[in-house]
């Protein structure tokens, strides 16, 4: 029987999308894998970008390739373990939904099928290591940071505060731009409720901080949760209202 192969890629950084194990280098060896098979490719690909892999949710193309593979009674067809999840619960959540609609999962670097009682093996051991190693890298991260606050007084690595980044010499600097920015958002907030603050910067097309990191203009995309984030951590005793 020649099953439908659905293919989903994950990448988690720009960097890793133009370097490494690329979406192109992923759909690559799925087409390759699956050529060896005889199993027939389904021409839509499925991806998330910049779309971390600790978690299922905001991964709206996992979630399309899923409902396919279960609607074709398919193959959800992956490059690796880490693109699909890395965490067990996640992992096996996948697969049980996958068998309950009569659906296989297969991982092209594991060469692991699960519509073999082997392969179903095979995918629960890895699943469970990859969970420990990505256990073992937050664990590492937390330690260094950890570290660096107590000897430097902030983060050396990672996402800074707005107004903030970290210089070639892993030092802390000001940038000027984001600093305006922050004023701007928070005179926004100043004396008014949060809805009406919202209001405002999604009206005046106001970019997040995330838009304004990545070079973007505003589009409306400021949410409460967005906002309060900010504002809390300016003003650690500001009330959510």
């Amino acid at each position: 029987m020649n099953r439908i192969a659905i293919p989903y890629t994950r990448v988690s950084t720009k960097r890793q999308a133009d370097e490494g194990d690329s979406l192109e280098v992923q759909q690559n060896m799925i087409s390759a894998y699956c050529a060896a098979r005889g199993w027939t490719v389904h021409p839509k690909l499925y991806s998330d970008e910049g779309r971390s892999g600790r978690t299922t949710h905001r991964r709206p193309g996992l979630q399309s390739a899923i409902d396919h593979a279960c609607r074709e009674r398919g193959l959800l067809i992956v490059s690796s373990l880490s693109r699909l999840a890395r965490s067990v619960r996640d992992a096996c959540q996948i697969y049980e939904r996958l068998h309950k609609e009569h659906a296989d999962l297969v991982l092209v670097d594991l060469s692991v099928d699960t519509t073999t009682s082997i392969g179903k093996l095979v995918f629960s051991i890895m699943a469970s290591v990859a969970e420990f190693e990505s256990n073992q890298i937050g664990d590492r991260v937390r330690a260094a940071q950890a570290y660096a606050k107590d000897k430097f007084g902030h983060r050396r690595h990672g996402i800074q505060p707005p107004g903030y980044r970290i210089a070639v010499t892993g030092d802390r600097e000001e940038v000027e731009a984001e600093r305006i920015w922050l004023s701007q958002v928070l005179s926004a907030k100043q004396g008014r409720s949060y809805r009406e603050a919202l209001d405002n910067l999604n009206r005046q097309n106001i970019p997040t901080l995330k838009q304004l990191r990545n070079g973007e203009s505003g589009d409306g995309s400021w949410s409460y949760s967005t906002l309060r984030r900010l504002v809390v951590s300016a003003y650690p005793s500001s009330p959510a209202s």
